[in-house]
């Protein structure tokens, strides 16, 4: 029986964001089931073919040299795939010429991290144009889909014209397996997280102004995760960590008490799905979390922390200071609610149970 599948990951699996670290997190559990091939632009493991292949700078149209690499990767192949994942825009159109042209029976799953049109606002026009094109060619011929959130989803279909059946919300699955539950710890300071870039739709400077707002309190901190060491100075109240690993990243989450995510409420943001907050649930602590795309589902459903406007840096510290007086008079409820946190984790977050999922996508069994 035919059980290959292939993975179109047109970035290098080692990048420090959400989107690699998902991609990975998703091959290696699926590679437990099925035979595997991935293509990406890095070498990630013994089933990888690295694209990384060498285009002068003076030629145009890099792009199309990345899809002439895949679709001969796609056409060497003697065991014919059942089904090509193409994470992100870039990866969907040569698995599509790929299908058409050879094989009609091969699945193609097109994953949506974002909507192009809102994601390039700030690049030319004609590249905006040319990413939007294709991600209207991959909601209009991909088999299924699979995007970050119920807006997204909402969004693909009414503008897009993709069939309400094929398109599956999937929030950003964890490993579970490597981050084991620990209760927290009594520490000499009320410990308040971020594990995340400093990109604009990030809300991160709502941060910075929240920790300014609560410099007086001598026993709150703020530990930075992710943000690069060399384009900010610790400060009275802030730490920053500088980017880690992945097994340092969640040791570092669950050093602190509470955990943030302040997305701006913007398309971009509106629309995706923060990979850090299924980080925050599995670790098993309390989040304070803008309300944006799918947050306020997820957030009340776990019954696990506090859902407030975006862009409100006095409301973010207001909520820290409700948090940090519950660490000082009632920290049971603190435990409860990391608690429910990875409850919720297990039972929706879990690559297991999105393996799944993506397992009878692939065979060609409805879930949803």
């Amino acid at each position: 029986m035919n059980n290959k599948i292939v993975f179109i990951c047109p970035f290098d699996l080692n990048w420090k964001r959400g989107t690699p670290y998902r991609a990975k997190t998703i091959i290696k559990r699926i590679s437990e089931r099925f035979e595997v091939l991935v293509l990406s632009m890095g070498d990630f493991d013994e089933n990888n073919v690295n694209l990384n292949i060498y285009v002068p700078k003076y030629l145009p149209f890099k792009t199309f040299f990345l899809w002439l690499s895949i679709i001969k990767t796609l056409f060497s192949q003697k065991k014919q795939p059942i089904a090509i994942h193409c994470f992100t825009t870039t990866a969907v159109l040569p698995a599509l010429i790929y299908k058409f042209l050879f094989n009609k029976k091969t699945k193609i799953i097109f994953e949506m991290h974002g909507i192009s049109e809102f994601e390039l606002h700030n690049t030319n026009f004609i590249r905006r144009l040319f990413y939007t094109l294709l991600d209207k060619i991959g909601c209009k011929f991909s088999d299924e889909i699979i995007v970050m959130s119920y807006p997204m989803k909402e969004f693909v279909v009414s503008h897009y014209g993709a069939v309400d059946d094929k398109v599956h919300v999937m929030w950003g699955p964890i490993n579970l397996d490597i981050i084991p539950y620990k209760k927290p710890k009594i520490k000499e300071k009320f410990i308040v997280g971020y594990g995340g870039n400093d990109s604009f739709w990030q809300g991160f400077d709502i941060i910075l102004k929240a920790a300014e707002l609560l410099e007086k309190y001598k026993d709150i901190q703020f530990n930075i995760i992710g943000v690069p060491k060399n384009k900010y100075s610790d400060k009275k109240n802030i730490k920053f960590l500088g980017k880690v690993d992945d097994l340092r990243y969640f040791i570092e989450i669950a050093d602190c008490d509470i955990l943030l995510s302040t997305r701006i409420g913007e398309p971009v943001a509106n629309l995706q799905y923060p990979q850090k907050l299924s980080a925050y649930l599995a670790v098993g602590r309390p989040v304070i979390a803008t309300d944006v795309n799918d947050v306020r589902i997820i957030i009340e459903k776990a019954m696990c922390g506090t859902v407030i406007e975006p862009g409100n840096a006095e409301l973010l510290a207001q909520s820290i200071l409700y948090y940090f007086s519950l660490y000082k008079k009632q920290p049971q409820k603190l435990i409860e609610q990391g608690e429910n946190a990875r409850k919720f984790a297990e039972k929706n977050l879990s690559d297991r149970v999105i393996g799944d999922r993506l397992s009878r996508i692939y065979l060609g069994i409805k879930n949803d």
